[in-house]
């Protein structure tokens, strides 16, 4: 239903932008993204009727599940390394920005990691977590991606605190090993050239707009940010594109700021998927979003929701949806729902239910 509901709300929507906007051709609309997760939706709504039905024999739909979870996380990671060796570029694994390569790759290698947290009862899954994450930071240092160097390190150590906790090995000493790596991974991390040069950005970029001066990426998000709040307070039931961005647009100029540089970004999205949404759905697109992500999160309650690996891909799209928008990206949508539906029939219960 979340994939069915946030189809609805796209679509909705852009019907709605394209009746009320005279100039059809340059509205922005998302009847593909809305396309996309409905038949997401479909296709999810069928495995797991097929899975309940005993269509599909339980054990062999999870080691199918498991093992395209595994070739998946295995085949990324050496062709990121490869790519790193012969592009100089950023890494990107066959999609078409580097930072949704990161978004992909961190629910990918948080989905398989958390399934081991959850299944294996052998202490030597602490160990195999730490060299998915080692592995994981690898890769997506490569694609210089700001928030998911910091995000994915936060949720994989999320993840061993709450498997310790579970286990019951939550100590004073396991703690002490937990900080002390965390410290040798941040402290070997920050020796990179690519985590020294995106944190010397950062601060830079910080400088510059408190001078004023929203000319950088993070100073155009901040600038955005502003101003979709701004927009969805006048519109707060929702608006075109199109009137949203001039409207921007007068702001900016009668606040002499008719340089700034989230000019540049505006057609493309405000860099935030709730403020996104709220600037063009209006509460409407607040309420599905919301409800798309709970949901997803605790679709089994609050208790555990670290050990499920549906609730930590919804939780990394959800941290990481607050610096950019991942939900309209076709590629994203397709890779995030097959990663959900696979978690699922990973952690389904085998028993027939009376």
């Amino acid at each position: 239903m979340p994939m069915i509901a946030l189809a609805i709300l796209y679509f909705a929507w852009s019907l709605f932008a394209t009746v009320a906007t005279p100039d059809k051709a340059n509205e922005w609309v998302l009847f593909t993204a809305s396309k996309r997760w409905f038949l997401s939706g479909i296709i999810a709504f069928y495995v797991c009727w097929a899975a309940q039905e005993h269509r599909l024999s339980a054990s062999s739909l999870k080691r199918l599940a498991l093992a395209s979870l595994f070739a998946a996380f295995v085949a990324a990671s050496v062709y990121g390394v490869w790519l790193h060796f012969t592009k100089p570029d950023r890494v990107v694994l066959g999609i078409s920005r580097a930072t949704l390569t990161a978004y992909a790759y961190s629910a990918l290698a948080l989905s398989i990691m958390t399934l081991i947290a959850r299944n294996c009862t052998s202490g030597k899954k602490y160990l195999g977590i730490l060299l998915m994450t080692l592995v994981s930071l690898y890769i997506i240092f490569l694609t210089e991606t700001r928030s998911s160097m910091v995000l994915h390190l936060i949720l994989s150590v999320l993840l061993v605190l709450a498997t310790l906790w579970q286990d019951k090995k939550l100590t004073p000493k396991s703690l002490g090993i937990l900080i002390l790596l965390v410290v040798v991974v941040v402290g070997g991390g920050s020796q990179s050239k690519i985590v020294q040069s995106r944190f010397d950005l950062t601060c830079s970029e910080l400088q510059m707009y408190k001078q004023g001066d929203d000319q950088s990426s993070l100073g155009s998000r901040f600038t955005m940010w502003k101003m979709g709040i701004i927009a969805f307070k006048e519109y707060p039931f929702g608006q075109t594109e199109t009137g949203r961005n001039q409207r921007i647009r007068q702001y900016l100029d009668s606040h002499n700021q008719s340089h700034s540089f989230a000019l540049r970004y505006i057609d493309v999205h405000l860099h935030n998927e709730f403020i996104q949404l709220a600037s063009l759905s209006g509460i409407f697109g607040i309420l599905a979003l919301l409800y798309f992500f709970i949901a997803l999160m605790f679709r089994n309650g609050i208790s555990g929701f670290l050990l499920n690996p549906v609730s930590m891909v919804a939780l990394s799209a959800f941290l990481y949806g607050l610096t950019d928008v991942l939900l309209i990206s076709e590629q994203y949508i397709v890779l995030f729902s097959m990663i959900i539906l696979l978690s699922w029939i990973c952690t389904r219960s085998e028993k027939r239910p009376d």
